[in-house]
């Protein structure tokens, strides 16, 4: 699986008070029952680090897939963060898209062996629930 994740500017947006200053985007993940968040994103921009924005898309976006393969199948906590990099709260005209969280596809998944003891029956219930599900054509 992976997290695609966008952050961007607003043109749109005044960015005056971030003269001198630059703003850090996080992204963090816990597994569930675990204390320890980790990153899996920092970055640390200004507003020129930005292309410009157009009247018809004000936001200048930049998007960043990451990795989530050693965290398949487990419950997480993800945390989207925005600060100065001073620690101060950032200006408004910096903003987080929606993100979005692929599962892996038919093709990242190993095939399964077949249990060569299992009744002809059984095995077509098994594909056809397998088929069901979108793993098996």
């Amino acid at each position: 699986p992976e997290l695609t994740v966008a952050y961007g500017v607003n043109s749109r947006s005044r960015c005056e008070s971030t003269e001198g200053h630059r703003v850090r985007f996080a992204v963090s993940i816990r597994p569930h029952h675990q204390g320890e968040a980790r990153d899996l994103l920092v970055q640390t921009v200004g507003p020129d680090d930005f292309g410009p924005g157009t009247p018809s898309e004000p936001i200048s976006w930049r998007r960043e897939t990451l990795s989530l393969h050693e965290l398949e199948g487990e419950k997480v906590e993800m945390c989207l963060s925005l600060t100065r990099s001073d620690g101060g709260p950032a200006p408004p005209c910096f903003v987080w898209g929606p993100p979005r969280i692929r599962p892996a596809t038919r093709r990242d998944l190993e095939p399964l062996e077949a249990d060569g003891d299992a009744a002809p029956e059984v095995l077509e219930h098994q594909r056809q629930q397998l088929e069901a599900l979108g793993y098996v054509n």
